[in-house]
């Protein structure tokens, strides 16, 4: 009934930059130093643009499961996006950096002048049993695709029963 999210990290589209960041992705941001994401350092240098930043995280994707791109907030300022490659809970997106340097590259909030580790995990998929024809159970999930249980799925209550309206989680 709801479908997995990414890890996403995204201040601009709740146009919420702060001041000193860039109209557009190509102007240099005067930056030096690093940032970490997901344990991989990225550095950066004074010419860089947002887009030299977005190549350089997407460079070390297949290290970091998090791809990079550009937004436009509705003020007319360019920001990072940060999204984990994977959906569900255990994919995270966690970028660390000094506070002015998140702040500038539209990662941290305007007006955050505390946090210099921003984390932010996915959300697993919730999907429906239906009980069809007396004799199979239906999986589905938000988007109506079926799920399927190769070797067999077993479902049974503490008191080997299941009744109308319990729950439980299964991890797939």
């Amino acid at each position: 009934t709801t479908a997995a999210t990414q890890g996403t990290i995204d201040n601009a589209t709740s146009n919420n930059l702060d001041g000193s960041t860039v109209a557009d992705a190509t102007t240099a941001l005067g930056l030096t130093g690093d940032i970490v994401i997901n344990g991989k350092s990225v550095t950066l240098k004074s010419t860089d643009t947002l887009n030299d930043v977005v190549a350089k995280i997407n460079n070390l994707s297949a290290d970091t499961r998090v791809d990079a791109s550009v937004t436009i907030s509705a003020s007319s300022k360019a920001g990072l996006v940060l999204k984990t490659t994977g959906y569900g809970s255990d994919d995270t997106v966690q970028v660390s950096g000094d506070n002015a340097t998140l702040r500038k590259l539209g990662l941290a909030a305007s007006g955050d002048n505390v946090s210099t580790v921003i984390s932010k995990a996915g959300s697993d998929a919730v999907a429906t049993l239906d009980y069809q024809d007396g004799t199979s159970i239906a999986v589905a999930d938000v988007d109506g695709n079926k799920v399927t249980f190769e070797n067999g799925l077993t479902v049974q209550g503490i008191d080997g029963t299941v009744a109308n309206g319990d729950t439980t989680t299964v991890i797939v």
